[in-house]
């Protein structure tokens, strides 16, 4: 007999064990640009009333994500991309909240061009070759071919 009471009051435990960690709570959504474009591996972060990350993860491929937490309290969401201004959240009591669908705008700082130089390097090695590049030398002006040539 006690050995079945023993049972039942360990059967009850770990029943009962589930609400020491308290209720876990599921917070989804999902990014997308200012053309509906879904922004995958946008950055999402759970953050305290301090502005501390307490949970971050990134959105998928359709721009959907997913947070699970347990403790309660206040929060804000934070939600970052590379060439959009950020979304900050309205402080919310933490429970199960689905956002929807949460668009950003374009950052203000977006370039509508890139120029990229490079200049020549003095001596290339092309396979079993070496290129010397004359006029790219300090030694070769005002001098003509045959005359560099001689000072190499």
């Amino acid at each position: 007999m006690p050995l079945k009471i023993i049972k039942l009051l360990a059967l009850i435990f770990v029943c009962n064990s589930y609400h020491l960690y308290g209720q876990e709570w599921h917070i989804k959504g999902q990014v997308a640009g200012d053309k509906q474009q879904p922004l995958a591996s946008a950055t999402i972060a759970l953050l305290d009333t301090n502005n501390k990350v307490i949970l971050k993860t990134s959105a998928d491929n359709s721009g959907h994500f997913s947070l699970l937490y347990t403790i309660n309290g206040n929060y804000s969401l934070l939600i970052t991309y590379t060439g959009y201004k950020e979304y900050r959240s309205t402080v919310f009591e933490l429970a199960n909240k689905d956002f929807g669908t949460i668009l950003l705008t374009p950052g203000a700082n977006t370039l509508s061009e890139i120029h990229v130089t490079s200049k020549q390097n003095l001596i290339e090695l092309d396979g079993n070759n070496i290129v010397y590049n004359v006029a790219k030398s300090i030694n070769s002006q005002g001098l003509n071919a045959f005359e560099v040539l001689i000072r190499l």
